[in-house]
């Protein structure tokens, strides 16, 4: 890109998810990506907090709920479902 743009040549990096991920050095220098720690016991990268304030520090301490992690929950606390009733649903193959 800077070969070309020394000729006079219009050029830009196109970018793929390891330029981005690895590559990127203004995102290494804002320390971006976040390593968590998942559920299984993988460690991997994520998106960080875009931004950064002096005053509050952002940053990323859980990854994203596992599919129907909260299913239970959300049916019971948020729709008022009984244990029964959300039992009925995974006999059904509803939910898993």
């Amino acid at each position: 890109m800077a070969v070309l743009q020394g000729a006079g040549v219009a050029a830009g990096l196109v970018a793929n998810a390891e330029d981005l991920c690895r590559r990127d050095p203004h995102l290494q220098a804002r320390q971006y990506w976040a390593r968590i720690a998942t559920p299984e016991g993988d460690l991997v990268e994520v998106d960080g907090v875009p931004f950064k304030m002096s005053a509050t520090a952002a940053c990323v301490r859980t990854p994203g709920p596992l599919p129907g992690e909260h299913t239970d929950a959300i049916l019971k606390h948020v729709l008022g479902m009984n244990a029964e009733a959300i039992a009925a649903l995974r006999a059904a193959e509803v939910i898993v």
